[in-house]
């Protein structure tokens, strides 16, 4: 696991995640976040958690979260939903910073939204 607490950040008044893992309907304020190629674990996520990969984002230099039903999809079928996940730099920025190769610390875009 790359990060076990990475905070969610959302918009203030809008929820365009249409139903993702970041919506505040589903009452999650952390994702659990795991290497792209890491298996899940069996048993299930922490209550207020749920679980996403940080995967290569779809431009050049960028990293984005994709929940596990998005994971192995094509690039355009999870869409970025206005929420942002984030944590203090290590190991989350690290992570971040291989996919990425910059040390650019900044949230990362939650791809949770389908349509």
């Amino acid at each position: 696991m790359i990060c076990s607490l990475v905070s969610i950040y959302r918009a203030k008044n809008s929820d365009c995640t249409n139903g993702g893992i970041s919506a505040l309907e589903h009452g999650c304020d952390y994702l659990d976040i795991f290497a792209e190629g890491e298996a899940l674990p069996d048993k299930p996520p922490s209550p207020g958690t749920a679980r996403a990969f940080l995967v290569r984002g779809n431009l050049p230099g960028t990293a984005k979260i994709v929940p596990p039903n998005a994971y192995g999809l094509p690039a355009t079928r999870a869409m970025f939903g206005g929420n942002y996940a984030g944590n203090y730099p290590a190991p989350f920025g690290e992570a971040v910073s291989r996919i990425t190769g910059s040390r650019n610390f900044q949230p990362v875009a939650i791809h949770d939204r389908f349509e």
